[in-house]
This record gives C-alpha cells, structure tokens and sequence, in this order.
C-alpha cells in the first residue's frame, strides 16, 4: 500500500543480506543478479544524497518557506498575552503549530496528526474550513465556535505558496479576505494582534450569535442552466461532473504558462473528503517506437523517456478552487468554476497532447492498484477535454 515510505535502509540491508548468503551458497548468478538489483536501486539514492549535500543552501531556502519560525512573533505573543485555556480556530498548518510552541488550545490539527481514536478529526478540518470561509454565513461560524468552544481565531497570511494539505489551502489571498471579513463585524471580533499579515482575534459569542444570517455570493460560482446538464460529461460519479473545459491557447512553448478554467456540477450532495484535480496532458511516443504492454505501459514510457531524454507526460495537480469551497458543501444548483495554471515543463517533448481531465477523492495516503504504478491507464486516465501543441522554442 505504502511502497514510497519504505525505508531505504531496510531495502538495502535486505539486498546486502540475499548477495551475502547467495555468494556464500556458491549461487554466483543469483549473487550477481542481486548485486546488480543492488546498484541499479541505490544510484537514484546516491545522487539524491549527492544533491542534498550540494544544493544545501536551496534547501534550506525551501523549508524556512514552510517553517513555522515564519510566525514564530505571533506565537510568543499569543503565548504571553491571550489568557490561559485559550481554544485557537485557525487553517490546519496554523493549527498545528499552536500546541507546539503556545499553552493553548486548537480546534483542529493537520491532515493525519490528529489523534487516531478521534472520530472527529475530519469534521475538525472542515469546521474550521467552512467557519473561516470568507464567503460563509455568520451562522456557520457561530456553529463551529459553539461547537468546538474556540475563543480566539489566527489568521495566518504569511504564505509564498499554500501550504500543502489536503482539504483546503490558505494562501494569502484567502488570509487577507478573512480577515477584511472579521473587520466587518467588530462587535463580535476583537483584533487584539496584528503584524505583517498576521492578526489574533477575541471572539465576542453572543454577539456573533446575533449577526445577521447571510452570506456572500462567491465570485467562482454561478447559477445551473439547463444546457449545463445536456453537456455535463459525467462518468465519474459520485465525484461531481464536469460541464466545460477552456484554455487560454492552444498553442505554447516550453516555459510558457498555460490557464484553463474548468466548470463542474455536483446533482447530489458529496461526501467530506481529500479531493483533487489532475489536468494531464499525455503525447504518443516518438515515431518508431511501439506502444509497450498495456499492463507495463508507464514503466515503458519512462523506460523511452529515460532513453531520449525527454517527457511525453506532465501533469497538474490542485485541490478543487484550490480549497476555497469545500466540495462536500457544492450545492445541486450551482456551477463551479475552477481556475488552475500550470507552467509547461523544459523537459517535455515537443509536440502535440491530448488533454485530460478528472477528479479523485482519496484518502491522505491513497490506497493504489498495482495497476496504477505500472500502466498508463490508471486513476488518474480522465476525460478527454482537448489538445494542446507544444512547441520547442520561446517561453516566458
């Protein structure tokens, strides 16, 4: 199930072990055949290694990015001033840092940190989600504070990029306008902290109690026509259907950016879950080389990308809207519109592709067919949307 968390070392050891044992039985094809195993598993270790021991600098760029020292201010004021038995809602990464270098409380935790006997984790993160949502009623976050008693709310907008979870995203963009929301009812929240996209807020509940039920129209969502549902391309059900596909060309060169909006439709009400979008763009191999066994198509392409070092495949992955409106909560009268970009890689051959789109809702670590890793036909194999040529030169 889990065949990218076993450890290296483990695998390795075992390999040392078999060409150990068969040297010692005589068996010197077998101990060859292993040893040669051996080398052949552990070169992309070695120079990932390699890798890490050089570009240091890079890396340590890249996770100061995501660390939580990024709000580290707010948390030492939070510790010190907001009074104890505090109960902290905020976006999951948020969440998860609180405990850790405060003495208060969180209403939720990040995707599988949770306890595993609590039932509720789940319903946590989308509480949350939905009680923080800028578009949301005020009766909804009245909900979840009574619901998990939560006395103070962080929003957190210190984001180069979302971080990556798997039930919503809080970016910047979506920090700044949950915060102009609490702005707009400052009887019942208190901005008491406030410091480079940073703000802690006190939560007054009788009077969130007593603010008007309505919430704001989202500017990503329109009304169901019937034509939507003669063009709905459905299949996938009980995953929402997709009703239109568009990009912004239909030409582009490697290193240019590609925007598409797609449009999907949920008849009935979803189920909570981690649900993702994956744009693929998929090119038939070069002139002259034949397609592989269907049940080992994927390892072949690699196998003739590793050969001719170049791609026939690229792929773009997001949560629906990014997060911004759960699809458990879409309703059957709505469209909604899903914008995504994807930067066309150096390495991709040039040349024509079919794109294809689909919708999954897996668990935080799937549970994959043996047929997914080996063959192109897997799980990620959508609907055929359109094409898209790439050229060899230019970008941007």
């Amino acid at each position: 199930r889990f065949p990218w968390l076993m450890p290296s070392s483990a695998a390795f050891a075992f390999m040392v072990v078999t060409v150990r044992d068969a040297w010692r039985a005589r068996r010197r094809l077998v101990a060859g055949a292993s040893l040669a195993l051996l080398a052949f598993v552990m070169v992309p270790l070695v120079r990932d290694a390699a890798h890490a021991f050089t570009t240091t600098d890079a890396i340590r760029a890249q996770e100061a990015s995501q660390s939580v020292e990024r709000w580290g201010d707010a948390l030492a004021w939070m510790d010190a001033h907001l009074p104890p038995g505090t109960v902290v809602l905020s976006d999951p990464a948020t969440c998860y840092s609180v405990p850790m270098l405060t003495r208060h409380w969180v209403t939720a935790l990040v995707d599988q940190h949770s306890s595993p006997n609590d039932p509720h984790a789940l319903d946590r993160i989308l509480d949350a989600r939905d009680a923080l949502d800028p578009y949301a009623s005020w009766a909804r976050t009245a909900e979840v504070v009574r619901r998990w008693g939560a006395t103070a709310i962080v929003i957190n907008g210190r984001w180069d990029r979302a971080p990556d979870l798997d039930y919503w995203a809080p970016d910047a963009a979506w920090a700044e306008a949950a915060s102009a929301r609490l702005a707009r009812a400052p009887a019942a929240f208190r901005c008491v902290w406030s410091q480079d996209r940073v703000s802690v807020w006190t939560i007054d509940r009788a009077a969130l109690a007593a603010l008007p039920d309505a919430a704001t129209p989202r500017p990503f969502v329109r009304a169901l026509m019937p034509a939507d549902r003669d063009r709905a391309l459905d299949g996938a059900w009980p995953l929402p259907a997709l009703v239109s596909a568009a990009f912004d060309r239909a030409e582009i060169a490697r290193g240019d950016t590609l925007h598409g909006r797609l449009e999907w439709h949920a008849a009935t009400p979803l189920r909570a879950g981690a649900y993702r979008v994956a744009v693929r763009f998929d090119r038939a191999l070069p002139p002259g080389v034949p397609a592989g066994p269907a049940a080992v198509s994927k390892l072949w392409r690699k196998a003739v990308e590793r050969l001719h070092h170049e791609r026939y495949r690229f792929r773009e992955d997001h949560l629906p809207v990014d997060g911004a409106y759960g699809v458990d909560r879409w309703a059957s009268g709505e469209v909604v519109q899903d914008a995504f970009r994807i930067v066309v890689p150096n390495d991709v051959a040039a040349g024509d592709y079919t794109i294809k789109v689909t919708m999954t809702r897996d668990a935080h670590y799937p549970n994959l067919r043996l047929h997914d890793m080996t063959s192109d036909d897997d799980v990620l194999d959508g609907l055929p949307v359109g094409t898209l040529r790439v050229r060899a030169a230019g970008g941007r």
